[in-house]
């Protein structure tokens, strides 16, 4: 990722995608692919022991980022791959692997804010199946998701409204575009006293052959009268 003003230094890393084999590989039409050092600290002096160490604790860090499932594929270069100035303390690649995260996310959020205006509210159908659209971000590309529920309502404790007692079924799948989406795990929460349902979704999304894990949550909401959108 390039920033104006900077000296930047190649790190060995590279924000690559997996493959429909499971092999990550580089997208070489992605500018965001190469994640680069901004300092001139100087070239650290390691020995192999010191850099193996080094190394395993970078794939570590990257491994926890992508367990986050944020659409952001990081995978380290084969070691073998690494120059002497590559180098550079753990905390310091984690802090460097940090920023570059944020920034992704703060993409993130601009882009789908900039989309989700066109977003309506969930749709029933008559046999009690509801439909909601929303958007996900992975680099360089937005791209819509429908899940559709199946909820079922009760009376409060009050017995003055619907509040959701339970949701039997959940899926999700790609609307439009270019794309295939699969739905790997989903787990739903109630809020508000029974009127929301959060409900959490972890998938793989596999666009020009390259496959991004992807989690999202989208909201539903029952009305007093058991209406769910």
């Amino acid at each position: 990722m390039e920033r104006e003003g900077q000296e930047k230094k190649d790190v060995g890393v590279l924000i690559e995608r997996q493959d429909e084999d499971g092999e990550f590989v580089r997208d070489e039409n992605n500018e965001e692919g190469t994640l680069e050092r901004e300092d001139s600290k100087p070239t650290l002096n390691l020995s192999q022991k010191q850099k193996e160490e080094y190394y395993k604790q970078y794939v570590e860090i990257v491994n926890k980022v992508n367990e986050k499932k944020m659409g952001l594929s990081l995978g380290v270069e084969p070691m073998k791959s690494f120059k002497e100035s590559d180098w550079q303390a753990p905390e310091d690649f984690e802090a460097m692997i940090q920023q570059d995260v944020e920034g992704f996310l703060a993409r993130e959020r601009e882009v789908i804010a900039a989309v989700s205006t066109d977003l309506k509210p969930g749709i029933t159908d008559p046999s009690g199946v509801t439909t909601k659209q929303t958007y996900i971000y992975i680099p360089d590309s937005v791209k819509r998701i429908e899940v559709t529920a199946k909820f079922n309502t009760r009376l409060d404790s009050d017995q003055t409204g619907q509040i959701f007692s339970n949701v039997d079924t959940v899926t999700s799948e790609l609307v439009g575009g270019f794309g295939t989406w699969e739905q790997t795990s989903m787990k739903s929460t109630l809020l508000d006293d029974g009127r929301t349902y959060h409900i959490y979704i972890e998938g793989k999304i596999n666009t020009h052959d390259l496959i991004f894990e992807k989690a999202f949550a989208i909201e539903f909401e029952c009305d007093g009268l058991g209406n769910v959108f």
